[in-house]
């Protein structure tokens, strides 16, 4: 299922997705003290990407103060949090899983966010494209195969539906939008958004880089449509 330098135990991780409600406090260094996470929701705190992005995005707020942001697959929505704490105009937050929309609401409203909206559905299925955003901000799975349930899909990915995001996530961006994912040399498989961008010859910008003790290294991108003079 898994191709990567990353050993994964997959039981594990699912097991983790249905443990019980709980609140966290992992991020108060970003200045979200207590974090709801209700069962079957994506667990940020236990993931290998989730805090590192959410680092970046509080130390990079230029790329979104000001501006509407999409977080999506938002799971309990600490990434679209960190955002709306931080300047962003307003925060939509969006999941195939019900259940993560609920908790990314109820800790919009323990955190007493404005301008907050909420999308059910896979990828933008749930989106007009007349509601276009200036950053849409999104921690794919890295696990590929086949989520037996829309919890899994927080953790496992069929390629289809990353091929999917590249195909139209252009349609949801403003002029001058941009998307922003992190990724991990772990990762580096077809699919990784390094090696997407480049084979789909999109303008991208590697916003941060962060060396780990065995030189892999994770890393945030940012990257848009392909503008005109990049076509053959």
């Amino acid at each position: 299922m898994n191709n990567s330098k990353f050993s994964h135990n997959i039981d594990d991780l699912i097991k983790d997705l249905f443990e019980p409600d709980y609140i966290t406090d992992n991020f108060s260094f970003l200045g979200i003290n207590s974090l709801v996470v209700l069962s079957s929701v994506f667990r940020p705190d236990k993931s290998y990407l989730a805090g590192y992005f959410a680092k970046i995005l509080k130390s990079k707020e230029y790329l979104y103060k000001g501006k509407s942001v999409l977080d999506l697959g938002c799971g309990s929505g600490l990434l679209g949090i960190i955002c709306s704490l931080n300047g962003s105009n307003t925060v939509s937050f969006s999941d195939i899983n019900p259940s993560a929309v609920k908790n990314a609401k109820l800790n919009s409203i323990l955190l007493d966010l404005n301008n907050v909206s909420f999308y059910t559905g896979s990828l933008f299925e749930s989106i007009s494209t007349e509601n276009k955003f200036d950053v849409i901000i999104f921690n794919p799975p890295s696990i590929s195969g086949t989520p037996t349930s829309n919890a899994e899909s927080a953790l496992i990915r069929e390629d289809k539906m990353i091929h999917s995001l590249y195909e139209s996530f252009s349609g949801y961006l403003k002029d001058g939008g941009v998307v922003i994912m992190p990724g991990s040399s772990r990762f580096d498989g077809e699919m990784s958004p390094i090696n997407m961008v480049k084979k789909l010859s999109l303008d991208f910008e590697i916003i941060d880089k962060e060396l780990e003790y065995d030189e892999n290294y994770k890393y945030s991108i940012k990257f848009t449509k392909r503008e005109p003079n990049h076509e053959q």
